[in-house]
């Protein structure tokens, strides 16, 4: 009875009338019930998404479900309303699977834009804020330098790329470096990291689109045991982590955040969120944008020259690139901002909520409206891009003030985005100076493949490379050498180092 109670009211919600005379055209016909649901179910429709922008125009209304999205494929319009109207497009859609039942009110990324979100906001900034990250340089350089040596040692890509990241936040966090993804709770790390990936996508759950669904009892519901589950096991090793940290002899960021004022009270339970959302921001970005940067090295050989030019006139091949070069590294700089316009990670960003209604353009979007930034539409934009699906570094030394869509807009843009950069900004300079590589990508049944777009694989809301197996060497004898001094003279101890960011924390 339950049951037949639940779809009866469910029906109700969905066919009851819904203007949407006052929005912007729909690409696609929504059908009864679901809506657009079954074309965007795990963003589905995110690569033909730029064909719909190209037809109908920069705002596009699409119906997952009971819910109105508003696609936004321009830029300027994106600014317009997620930062210059912030105060009413800053709030987030309700999503029951990710904010409920996996992280019970406490996962920062889906919080309702408040007090709540406002106070782990203050953390993020006195964590990564564009103020704070140059601190960290000392330690990401020594991770930098471990990822060459691994890679050099023929280790995957796939595993050196997410453990240089990986150990440079778990040492800020918890003052605890990570020497392999392989372990038991780096492997359990990186799947309850996917979970809440896949949960931001969509209509990734039913629930979120259809909410009377809340009310069905666990035994109906197996989403709510798998969404239990997974909290379960999220604190079990945050809060574990969280209670090593405070035992340590160095600074780290629990130690900081206990000593921290004007912040408001934060309970360990929401610590081990704000945290994981950091893990989301800085590790699964860096590692996704490692691996796009992959392909374009072994399919666009001559930027690769180009930039390593660049390097040995600027660096020369006595010393590797520092933090001091990147200033001067023009081309370099343009390769990364390259490589995070051409294949973006999340092709659609995390949807705002509008908190009011409001106008744009002459048309009404009621409050409760969500609104979604298309990054891929963005940058693959002809209007702004000369050949927009070539890789082309050098299209940005005429607009180095431009940046591509890569961390959203408003006061919701990824707070990771400043640490993501700095990572970004030595280890490709890095990898470009020392070493040499070739290979072929595979798809998904081993098959060769080029760099098209429609060989990334969507999984979520992301966008993943396809994987191969490079063949990776140090470009000469000399380099070697002085990547193996460098490393010598480079302090490895990570509370040596973390005590020198204390001090200049709190000097």
């Amino acid at each position: 009875m339950l049951c037949i109670a639940v779809t009866i009211g469910a029906g109700w919600l969905i066919l009851r009338p819904s203007s949407t005379r006052a929005l912007p055209p729909l690409p696609l016909q929504p059908l009864p019930f679901i809506g657009n649901l079954h074309q965007l179910r795990g963003n589905n429709g995110v690569k033909e998404s730029l064909a719909w922008h190209q037809r109908c125009g920069p705002l596009l209304t699409l119906k997952p479900g009971r819910r109105t999205v508003i696609l936004i494929g321009d830029r300027d319009i994106a600014n317009a309303l997620l930062s210059k109207r912030g105060r009413i497009y800053s709030s987030r859609p309700h999503l029951t699977m990710a904010l409920d039942v996996m992280s019970k009110g406490d996962h920062t990324v889906f919080l309702p834009y408040g007090p709540k979100w406002k106070a782990h906001s203050r953390l993020h900034v006195a964590f990564i804020g564009h103020r704070v990250v140059k601190h960290y340089r000392r330690i990401q350089e020594l991770e930098s330098l471990k990822m060459l040596q691994e890679l050099l040692a023929g280790v995957d890509a796939v595993e050196a790329f997410p453990r240089f990241q990986t150990s440079l936040i778990n040492t800020l966090a918890f003052g605890a470096p990570v020497t392999t993804m392989r372990s038991t709770q780096m492997r359990e790390v990186q799947e309850l990291s996917k979970a809440f990936i896949d949960a931001s996508a969509t209509g990734s759950w039913w629930v979120d689109s259809f909410p009377a669904l809340r009310c069905l009892p666990s035994w109906l519901a197996p989403w709510k045991r798998f969404g239990e589950q997974i909290h379960a096991k999220f604190v079990r090793i945050t809060g574990t982590s969280i209670a090593a940290a405070r035992n340590t002899q160095s600074w780290n960021w629990v130690k900081y955040t206990d000593r921290l004022k004007g912040i408001g009270p934060i309970t360990d339970h929401e610590l081990c969120f704000v945290f994981g959302s950091l893990y989301q921001a800085g590790v699964d970005i860096v590692t996704l944008y490692l691996q796009s940067f992959l392909v374009a090295w072994i399919t666009h050989p001559g930027p690769v020259l180009i930039a390593q030019r660049e390097l040995d006139r600027v660096v020369g091949p006595a010393r590797l690139p520092s933090f001091s070069d990147v200033a001067k590294l023009t081309y370099c700089e343009a390769f990364v901002k390259e490589v995070l316009r051409w294949r973006p990670l999340a092709s659609w960003a995390m949807p705002h909520c509008l908190t009011e209604e409001d106008t744009f353009m002459g048309y009404r979007f009621p409050k409760g409206t969500m609104f979604i930034a298309n990054q891929y539409a963005m940058d693959m934009d002809r209007e702004t891009w000369e050949d927009p699906e070539c890789f082309r570094p050098e299209r940005w030394l005429n607009h180095p003030s431009r940046n591509p869509a890569s961390f959203g807009f408003g006061r919701r843009m990824c707070p990771g985005s400043h640490l993501v950069m700095e990572s970004l900004s030595i280890i490709i300079p890095r990898m470009l100076w020392a070493l040499t590589m070739k290979g072929h990508a595979r798809g998904e049944r081993g098959e060769e493949v080029d760099s098209n777009l429609c060989n990334f694989r969507q999984e979520g809301p992301v966008l993943i490379p396809p994987s191969f197996e490079p063949e990776i060497w140090i470009r000469d004898e000399h380099r070697q050498r002085v990547l193996d001094l460098t490393m010598e003279a480079t302090e490895k101890d990570v509370d040596v180092l973390l005590r020198r960011i204390g001090k200049e924390f709190n000097p």
